[in-house]
């Protein structure tokens, strides 16, 4: 499953390459999660219908297969590569399909919840592979990720804390002086990776109750 989200975001970011302007600014304004278009305000985080809710949270899956640029895909497909293997043989395939877009969409949360007015398009599975780079620090620590552009090699025990304690840092800076002019949008980033942890420390949880003996009456 792994390899096959590597692909479809690999196809997605060349139909990309081929589009125009104006028909790129179509595609990113329809398929990239605009925080404003959930129509929600600081006295009104309601969902009024099941329907409404399918319409606001569709933009938070499809924004994951969107990027902002040839970097911006290889940086989210190294780790994915490096590290999608064993989360998705600890959990299982359709399991780790449901986990990964689940930690893109709580980053997408979490951003939109300090920037509900915000009309920027906020895309990339940033979110979605900072959730596996969380799970792997529980289920693979010892796997291997690959900075781009670097030939810098790191353990994940050594890069995940390391690259998360970055992330909120900026994240917070970010809130500070209200801005995302630098085009990253770190709250993805943590919200992913916070997801991440807390559903991988559930699923290793039940791995090891399953494996702990039990008594024979």
């Amino acid at each position: 499953m792994f390899v096959l989200l590597v692909i479809v975001n690999v196809l997605v970011f060349l139909h990309e390459s081929t589009l125009g302007p104006a028909a790129l600014r179509q595609l990113v304004w329809k398929y990239a999660f605009i925080p404003s278009k959930l129509g929600f305000t600081g006295a009104s985080m309601v969902v009024r219908v099941p329907a409404d809710l399918l319409q606001k949270i569709s933009p938070m899956v499809t924004s994951q297969f969107l990027h902002a640029g040839s970097m911006h895909l290889l940086s989210n497909m190294v780790v994915l590569l490096f590290l999608g293997k064993k989360v998705e043989e600890r959990i299982g395939s359709l399991k780790f399909l449901a986990f990964y877009l689940a930690s893109g969409i709580a980053g997408n949360i979490v951003y939109a919840a300090f920037h509900l007015s915000s009309r920027e398009p906020v895309l990339g599975a940033s979110g979605a592979v900072a959730g596996v780079l969380a799970a792997s620090l529980l289920c693979n620590p010892n796997g291997i990720v690959w900075l781009p552009g670097l030939p810098i090699f790191l353990r994940v025990w050594m890069f995940a804390p390391l690259w998360f304690i970055s992330e909120l840092l900026n994240a917070i800076n970010e809130q500070y002086v209200r801005s995302t002019l630098g085009g990253v949008a770190y709250l993805v980033h943590v919200g992913g990776f916070i997801f991440g942890l807390v559903a991988a420390t559930t699923f290793t949880r039940a791995d090891r109750l399953g494996k702990e003996p039990r008594a024979v009456k």
